[in-house]
């Protein structure tokens, strides 16, 4: 879904968001998956 707004409306946002999704490399379903995927941004991402 992401691709296809990207391919729509170009967001350099959205491109890194994209790539931040493929390293995870993890599907995220719940809040615990979402909340999991935060922590592994700031843990490996550098994000505050």
């Amino acid at each position: 879904m992401l691709e296809q707004r990207i391919e729509n409306h170009y967001n350099s946002a959205d491109v890194g968001l994209l790539g931040s999704l493929k390293a995870y490399k993890k599907l995220i379903k719940t809040s615990a998956d979402a909340q999991a995927f935060m922590k592994w941004l700031i843990d490996n991402r550098g994000l505050p």
